[in-house]
């Protein structure tokens, strides 16, 4: 959840193409379900990987996902990694419409 001290904060966020609610508005694009779903958690880290400022960020962005799949402590389902590939595949699919995209919450 993010907290705004003021309205030209909140605008800032939503106009900026990298920050966390441009992943979130890619997840209501592209998926139709609950936040809580692993389905969507992995849209959400590969929507944050393929809106980040750094250029390799795929790889850190998925070690994320797999973290808060497994707790960090487990071995990783081949399931996920399934998933993650799934993923990032549609929202690479839909990254350049989404960067352009004047406001996070037009989707």
């Amino acid at each position: 959840m993010n907290f705004y001290f003021s309205m030209a904060d909140y605008r800032a966020d939503m106009r900026n193409p990298c920050s966390a609610a441009r992943a979130h508005a890619i997840c209501r694009r592209l998926v139709g379900c609950e936040q809580k779903s692993l389905w969507y958690g992995a849209h959400y880290w590969a929507a944050c990987a393929v809106t980040s400022y750094q250029k390799k960020a795929d790889s850190f962005y998925r070690d994320a996902f797999y973290r808060e799949v497994t707790g960090g402590y487990k071995e990783l389902p081949p399931m996920v990694k399934s998933l993650w590939k799934v993923a990032f595949r549609r929202v690479k699919g839909i990254a350049v419409e989404a960067r352009k995209l004047e406001h996070s919450m037009l989707w």
